[in-house]
């Protein structure tokens, strides 16, 4: 019935011909059986089952919800903007009935008891409570630092093991993946953290709590949207809702609180940084503080520097220090906002040697999520998925070590602003050409490398399911590759650039040690068992990957304080694959086609 009715709203069928089909599906199935007579009695069994969404109509430009006090409203209150559509007629334009932009909100409480309707997936949700933790390995995040604390801060919480811990994720894409579309949806989902690994992520058990769709994307006003879902999770720590124990057979006060957001939203991590004027390009420049106290990188002498690294890494913000750096911070929601341009204000420490740099970063906005009382208890709040971090660092080393979109010119003209600020540069060579001698990095493939490495790419054979065919995305007469995916990425960093690049940069094996170790990093964090004491060593492994020998194209996109912040991600919080957005998106999608939702203002 719901993939009929799915069907019936994507390609708006009438109602009586969903009466003709409900009669032909009648004749073909043995009888008696309880298909419904027509379309009216098939809605009144969908109503049963929960899905029903309440539409709110909000601003167009994002600056507020026609909720509550504002809900009789005409316009916005701060840009002026009318709350429907306006229609053209002869005698100008007309308003109608229609919003112009609708959320659509689905009850949470009704999600949270379903959870305990059946009795098996009752059993399931205590699962977090009989697993053993393990304290060399993770496989969920019971196994994290930040599931314990948690426990230890909230104990009346963790006494009860029918509450839900939950994350929450966000992320936007074209609708039915037409990209040519001028529309996005950004769908806001609860995972379940309860259930085993075998279930954490599956579909069925996520959870769809907000729907925003629209020509304009949110971006940093889904605050203005988050406020209906931040309500109930603020009621439902604090009461609690009242379910039923299908499996016990008994009532009992509901809990949920949040663990951590998956999402693309930067997090408040910051080193200092600078500018590079021909590359357009953000370079970092203490990332040596990233290495052990006695590295031989910190020493000036190895690397041909002149000063001596002896600062250490940054220390985390927590809830109280980040919540005071924010008491002063007002941002307010909307697209035609009119806000502050330039430099974002940089917080420094004492220049005191052996004092801990405090990560603070650019704070322009208090995220409403701030406002549960457990999400100011957390060690980490935001888990940036390594999906995306891992597509971009491959797609950055192929472009290089291609040359593609002159990515050595870029490096070479960027030489002299690295040493401005007092980086090291890596080694070139000279060529001999027809226009003369040139400058040629020694981390660009040659020609005969390129045609080994895409040749590789292109004879490729691979288990069903283990990826796309990559080989149709080689081009052998221009030698580069092109239209990957994220998972594409993911399997070429992750399994296929060692063999790759076997027989590349004979005369430089540091550097393709070098790219060993960062294809190893990310398998480690992409493991499904990931070990704390590989952890610690990947972390201090990607840091030295970095100084050897070719800085200056890997401090341009990707610094060691971005890795080193992506494996304390995993250790804290728990495994990454549970707060993989690559996961996230493959469920939103199935999930939005489960519960098509026509445009009009029904």
């Amino acid at each position: 019935m719901v993939e009929l009715h799915n069907v019936k709203k994507t390609y708006k069928i009438l109602g009586n011909c969903v009466n003709s089909l409900l009669d032909l599906l009648g004749e073909w199935l043995p009888k008696p059986n309880k298909l419904p007579k027509n379309y009216d009695a098939m809605r009144s069994m969908l109503k049963d089952l929960g899905m029903k969404a309440k539409a709110i109509h909000a601003c167009e430009n994002h600056c507020i919800l026609y909720y509550e006090e504002n809900e009789d409203l005409i316009e916005c209150l701060v840009c002026k903007t009318v709350r429907f559509k306006l229609k053209a007629t002869k005698d100008g334009p007309v308003l109608t009935n229609e919003p112009c932009k609708v959320l659509r909100y689905f009850n949470l409480d009704e999600k949270l008891n379903k959870m305990n309707y059946i009795p098996w997936i009752s059993e399931e949700m205590m699962w977090h409570e009989r697993a053993q933790v393990s304290s060399e390995y993770m496989c969920h995040p019971v196994d994290s630092y930040q599931w314990a604390q948690m426990k230890m801060k909230f104990p009346p919480f963790a006494a009860e093991g029918r509450n839900f811990w939950l994350g929450i994720s966000t992320n936007g894409f074209n609708p039915h993946s037409v990209h040519t579309l001028s529309w996005s949806c950004w769908p806001v989902i609860l995972v379940v953290y309860n259930l085993p690994p075998s279930m954490c992520m599956n579909y069925e058990f996520q959870m769809m709590t907000l729907l925003i769709p629209g020509r304009k994307y949110p971006g940093q006003d889904i605050d203005v949207f988050l406020r209906l879902l931040v309500n109930k999770l603020k009621n439902i720590w604090h009461q609690g809702v009242q379910a039923f124990d299908s499996l016990k057979r008994e009532y009992f006060t509901l809990k949920a609180t949040l663990m951590f957001g998956i999402h693309d939203f930067p997090a408040q991590d910051e080193t200092r940084s600078t500018h590079l004027g021909y590359g357009s390009k953000i370079v970092y420049t203490n990332y040596r503080i990233f290495h052990k106290k006695r590295n031989p990188f910190r020493d000036k002498t190895l690397l041909g520097l002149e000063i001596h690294e002896h600062k250490s890494a940054p220390v985390r913000l927590t809830g109280a220090k980040s919540l005071e750096k924010l008491a002063d911070v007002h941002y307010e929601p909307g697209k035609l906002v009119v806000r502050k341009t330039g430099k974002r204000k940089r917080y420094r420490s004492d220049e005191v040697e052996g004092d801990s740099e405090l990560v603070t970063g650019a704070l322009f906005k208090k995220c409403i999520l701030w406002e549960l009382e457990s999400y100011c208890s957390l060690t980490i709040r935001n888990c940036v998925n390594v999906m995306h971090r891992e597509k971009n660092f491959m797609e950055h080393i192929i472009y290089t070590i291609f040359d593609k979109d002159n990515k050595a010119i870029v490096a070479w003209n960027d030489r002299d602003k690295l040493k401005e600020n007092k980086l090291h540069c890596g080694e070139w060579k000279e060529k001999k050409t027809k226009k003369g001698v040139e400058m040629v990095p020694l981390f660009v493939l040659s020609k005969k490398e390129k045609t080994d490495f895409c040749e590789i790419l292109k004879d490729l054979k691979v288990p069903t399911g283990f990826s796309s065919n990559i080989s149709n995305n080689v081009n052998m007469e221009q030698l580069n590759l092109s239209s990957l995916k994220s998972h594409d990425y993911h399997v070429i960093m992750g399994y296929l650039l060692p063999v790759l690049l076997q027989h590349a940069f004979p005369r430089e094996k540091d550097l393709g040690t070098t790219l060993q170790q960062v294809s190893l990093y990310f398998r480690i964090l992409c493991s499904k068992v990931v070990s704390r004491e590989y952890l610690n060593q990947a972390k201090w492994m990607i840091a030295e990957a970095i100084d050897v020998k070719h800085p200056d194209w890997w401090v341009v996109d990707h610094t060691p304080r971005v890795m080193t912040a992506d494996v304390d991600k995993v250790e804290i919080p728990g495994r990454d694959s549970f707060q993989d957005i690559l996961e996230e998106e493959l469920h939103l999608r199935k999930l939005l086609e489960q519960k098509r939702l026509p445009r009009s203002k029904k």
